[in-house]
């Protein structure tokens, strides 16, 4: 007889979302060749920024992550990291009272297409991860949006809590914008910022 057992973070048995991170070995001047790396596998998103390309996908098992790996070895370095979002975050840290979505109440601006992208490698400073994901996870809708400010737009959110890093994509339309957030940060996590292109306006850029 089987038994079915409730998984304390049941989440956990759902496919894995992986960071993928693709550096490639020399110069690519075909970015899309780099995105193409990544081919599939069932994407939350790609990004391409100064001849790396990111990846935020599912894959099923550790087979299909390792055999992606291989098949990219000649072209560039692949580097995948587990991680969870920010739903997932609230219920480990044990908020689970149910935080509206980031983005369902927010106000879309008419020039939001202008917008520039960014991919945000964060890591928490030594002594302080515990601490800066209770606050990220404890954060309201309302304290996040006074936080970002006005144009700043986040995309997604990605955590990997056993290294205390994480992966944000972000839109805005000045540099200053995200500045200005990572200052709000400086004495808990250190931001390696990113100014990137999705896939298709990458490909669109060719033409």
């Amino acid at each position: 007889n089987t038994h079915s057992h409730s998984h304390p973070f049941s989440f956990f048995l759902m496919p894995t979302t992986y960071y993928l991170k693709a550096t490639a070995y020399e110069a690519v001047h075909d970015a899309s060749a780099l995105l193409r790396l990544f081919d599939g596998t069932r994407c939350v998103g790609r990004w391409y920024a100064n001849g790396v390309a990111f990846c935020l996908c599912e894959v099923e098992s550790h087979q299909a992550l390792q055999a992606l790996c291989h098949a990219a070895a000649d072209v560039a370095s692949v580097v995948a990291t587990p991680v969870i979002d920010d739903a997932q975050l609230r219920e480990i840290v044990g908020e689970r009272s149910g935080q509206e979505k980031r983005d369902e109440d927010d106000e879309e601006r008419d020039d939001e297409d202008k917008d520039d992208l960014y991919v945000i490698e964060y890591v928490f400073q030594d002594g302080v991860r515990v601490e800066g994901y209770e606050t990220l996870a404890k954060m309201t809708a309302e304290e996040e949006r006074e936080e970002c400010g006005p144009d700043l737009r986040i995309l997604q959110r990605w955590h990997d809590l056993g290294t205390g890093t994480g992966v944000i994509v972000c839109t805005c339309p000045f540099a200053l914008d995200v500045q200005r957030w990572a200052f709000r940060w400086t004495g808990m996590c250190d931001w390696t910022i990113h100014p990137a292109v999705e896939e298709k306006m990458e490909r669109e850029g060719k033409r």
